[in-house]
């Protein structure tokens, strides 16, 4: 049966609701019209010449992605500049974007809950709720669930942060990660937060964490780790958030299959923009 890009992101907000991003996110349709038919999806984590490219190599007219298009106020559409010459393609091509960012992150089984399964946590909550004071998130439940960004739980066994470190590097897949701490520390008490996580560094000191996960730390949190005695493992934005994409791709399609639809829907895998020298 066909189905709409509007359909499709009914379904995707069947998993997480709009309500739940944060007030300074830009999520939901950003390019394209949403009563256009679907004739091919990509689902991706950013929207750039990269997944443009295998959008037109898999005949997708839609792209699904977890970080926004359009985050920041535009200040010109410059098709002499990278980014207006980026969304030119998109029109012209009559692409149709839609993208799930912290609406996705605070979802029951989202970007923080994959997080926390792959690193094998236990007795998992949730490390800063929604609608805390000073948060400009909307407080949310979900049953009794509370919901919010960042999870903190109990290792199965205690490791060493050295051993940690081997054990990320395992689970995310990933070669390298930047440490701070003592190798020998012994880390019970995990927090995480995938994406950029230093804004939620405070909150896994104050909730006793002895070391934390995340991507994107700055000098300063890395600074403040280490006066707190808390392990630090920076395993990149990518490295954190990678795994939500093949997540979210076989969510759609179970959920096209009830409906019986024939849309394929492409994994676009995303590749680590840094290299190391």
């Amino acid at each position: 049966m066909p189905i709409t890009a509007a359909t499709l992101a009914q379904i995707i907000e069947k998993w997480a609701p709009p309500s739940l991003m944060a007030s300074w996110d830009n999520g939901g349709f950003q390019a394209g019209d949403p009563c256009q038919r679907v004739k091919g999806l990509l689902v991706a984590l950013d929207v750039d010449s990269s997944s443009l490219a295998a959008a037109r190599r898999h005949g997708a007219n839609m792209i699904v992605s977890h970080h926004p298009l359009i985050f920041k106020p535009l200040r010109d559409l410059r098709l002499d500049r990278p980014w207006g010459a980026l969304a030119a393609k998109i029109i012209q091509e009559n692409l149709i974007v839609y993208c799930a960012h912290t609406n996705l992150d605070q979802a029951p089984g989202g970007t923080d809950d994959l997080l926390a399964k792959l690193l094998g946590l236990d007795q998992v909550q949730v490390l800063r709720p929604s609608g805390e004071a000073g948060e400009n998130y909307p407080g949310r439940k979900e049953g009794d669930k509370v919901l919010g960004f960042g999870r903190i739980g109990e290792l199965k066994s205690p490791l060493s942060l050295a051993e940690l470190v081997q054990w990320v590097k395992r689970r995310l897949e990933l070669d390298h990660v930047r440490v701070v701490g003592n190798p020998d520390q012994r880390v019970s008490r995990l927090a995480l937060c995938g994406g950029s996580g230093g804004s939620h560094l405070k909150e896994a000191i104050r909730q006793k964490a002895h070391a934390f996960v995340s991507g994107d730390i700055g000098y300063h949190d890395a600074s403040l780790a280490q006066e707190a005695g808390l392990g630090l493992i920076d395993a990149g934005h990518l490295g954190t958030e990678k795994h939500l994409i093949p997540a979210l791709s076989e969510y759609i399609r179970r959920e096209l299959a009830l409906r019986r639809a024939d849309i394929d829907v492409i994994c676009h895998h995303p590749q680590e923009l840094f290299r190391l020298e």
